[in-house]
Formats: structure tokens, sequence, C-alpha cells
């Protein structure tokens, strides 16, 4: 029983001996991964494949919105709110009689901020539109100009495109739509679908810009350090990672699988060194030490007995086992064979013993 547990003992620790060696081959390998992932992914060249909507800079320290989504967070304006109380009583009234006369004033006074009067102007287009006045519809388009707000604009141009039956100006459209916020954009699209127009490249456009938004999210929340960074920077974020180079203040935020695909697509000249296999097993990517990397599906942990040196011990073990099973099995029946001997001499003697003085007793009789 002893000799077996220290057999045992033995072939424990050489298991766990290889397991060890396997874990710190992972470890290096990882390591030596993430090395190649930084070198791919921080050089120059990678910024420039980067699709437009994964791609963010900051400017004198700030996050730089870039001008065709015109805001980070697009939101409503509240024109009525702009508007004073008799403001907002001439527009009750003129929303109760559809009668644009009663905004007459509104739309001329100077005082009143540029938007909330191409809004009021465009507002009046659409009730001369539906009382069917189409020389005073025309009339406050013309009034209300090139709208700086998106929203305004958008309710122009939807006018526009009813009274027209179509879109004049597919590109000014495409801008406009990246500029709105994401339900003001899916429900414009749908009015002008409704129109017979074509708004697939509309919605493709509207897509980017939300992508692009929260690209510039995620990087927004990651400004003050960035801002000091002074060498690469490589970071893992959720299920992605962040690129940054300070050198020329612009960087990327990538899916963790576009990343791969990036790094292996720049390393595609060096086919003695490649970044990933297909197809990569979704739990042979770790981070070590802060980088990310990948673990050879091989040398993966979860296991105790892996790996052919594994198997091999392990069959070693069971072996062992049985033989020290026999072993105590052989030892047992020896013991047995030997006890029921001494039992029989035992016997033997005791009746040879006996018979003598029994034989003695026959005689007297």
């Amino acid at each position: 029983m002893a000799l077996v547990g220290v057999v045992v003992r033995d072939l424990q620790r050489a298991i766990d001996a290889q397991v060890e060696q396997a874990r710190a081959q992972a470890r290096r390998e990882a390591e030596r991964e993430a090395s190649d992932l930084r070198a791919a992914l921080l050089g120059e060249p990678a910024l420039e494949r980067v699709p437009a909507h994964a791609r963010f800079a900051l400017r004198n320290g700030e996050l730089d919105v870039p001008e065709a989504l015109g805001a980070l967070e697009p939101s409503a304006i509240d024109y009525p709110a702009c508007l004073d109380v008799l403001g907002r009583e001439r527009l009750r009234r003129a929303e109760a009689s559809g009668s644009a006369a009663e905004l007459e004033p509104l739309v001329s006074d100077a005082g009143l901020d540029a938007s909330a009067r191409a809004w009021l102007a465009v507002g009046c287009a659409w009730r001369a539109h539906r009382a069917g006045a189409v020389a005073e519809r025309d009339a406050w388009l013309a009034r209300a100009g090139a709208a700086a707000d998106p929203q305004v604009a958008a309710s122009q141009l939807l006018l526009v495109a009813t009274r027209d039956r179509g879109v004049s100006d597919p590109a000014a459209a495409l801008r406009l739509v990246r500029r709105l916020p994401e339900g003001t954009a899916e429900a414009w699209c749908a009015r002008l679908a409704a129109l017979g127009v074509e708004v697939q490249p509309l919605r493709e456009a509207a897509a980017e810009a939300r992508a692009w938004r929260q690209t510039l999210r995620v990087a927004a929340g990651f400004v003050p350090n960035l801002r000091v960074a002074t060498a690469p920077v490589l970071a893992a974020i959720d299920d992605g990672i962040l690129l940054y180079q300070p050198a020329v203040e612009r960087g990327a935020v990538l899916p963790l699988a576009d990343a791969l695909a990036l790094a292996q697509s720049l390393r595609a000249a060096e086919a003695a060194a490649t970044l990933v296999q297909a197809p990569l097993p979704t739990d042979a990517l770790a981070v070590v030490q802060g980088r990310l990397g990948l673990l050879p599906a091989s040398v993966l942990p979860g296991s105790r007995f892996s790996g052919a040196a594994g198997t091999a011990l392990l069959a070693a073990a069971l072996a062992l086992l049985c033989g020290g099973a026999s072993l105590f099995a052989v030892r047992a029946l020896r013991r047995e064979a030997q006890a029921q001997r001494a039992r029989a001499e035992f016997l033997t003697t005791v009746t040879h013993e006996l018979k003598t003085p029994l034989a003695g007793v026959r005689l007297v009789a």
C-alpha cells in the first residue's frame, strides 16, 4: 500500500510539472503574439485601413467631432419654447385656424433666432401645402431659405420631395441624414420611402453615422488618458480594442474580430509569421499583462490531463494502479493459503496427540 502511494504521488508531481510547463509555454506564446499584435496594429498603415466610421481624432486635446456628423449627440430643439408668450399664442391660433397670417410678424421679426424663424416659415409652407395654396407654399419655402438646423432642413426637404415627387439633390439628402438624431433619421427615411424615393443609400448613411457616433462615444471616455499619452496605445475595451497614435492624434475603435483580421492582413506578406489560423477557437483569446494575445489550442488550460503527454501519463497511472491492485490480490490469496495450511497442520497435530491417551484408556478397559 505504501509503495502504491509513493508511485501515485510521484506520478501526480510529474503530471503537475507537465501542466505547469504547458501553461508557461502558453504564456510565452501569448506574450509573443501580443507583441506581434502591437507591432502590426500600432503601425501607421493600420489607421489608414480602418473604416472611416471606426476612426476618431483629437484636436488641441479634445475629441474632434467630424463636420459630417454635426454634433456628437444631436437633439431636437423645442422651438415653441423659444417664443415668448405672445409668440406662443400666435402659434396656437395659427394651428387652430390652419392660416399662416398670424405667424407673419414672427417670421419677419429680426430679433428672433434665425433657426426659429426658418422653422416657422417651413411650418407655414406645410399649412399652405395642405390648404392647396401652391404659390403661397413656394413663397414660404423661399423665405425659409437654407435652414441651419438639420431637423428644420429635413422637414423642408420632405416638403419639396412631396411637391416634386422625388429628391432632386440626393447628395444633399445624404449629408443631411447623417446630422439627424437616430429616431428622426429613420422616420424621415420612412416618409421619403412612402413617396417612392429610393432610401437605401440614406439608411446606409444613417447607419454609418450611428456607428461613427458610437466610436466617438467610446473614445470620449479615454480622452483624458489619450491627451497625455506619449507612446502608441493599444487597449482592450469590452469586446474590442482601441488604437491611438499620439504623434498624429488619431485613433480607432474596432471590434476584436475586425482588429485581428486587420492585423492578419497587415502581416499577410510575412508567410512565416501567421498571426491567426482559421478557424480561431473563441477560448483561445487572452490578455497577458494588459496585452491582447492568442493561446494555442493545444495548450489551453482547463484540463490537468491535456495533450499527448498528459494522455500518456494518465494511461501509465491507470496501469500502475491496476498492477498495484493485482499485487494486493495475489498477496491476499497467498496469506489465505498459508492460513489454511496452518489450520490443517494444527488439526492434524491435535488429533495425533489425542489418539495416544485414548489408546491407553481402551487397553485398560
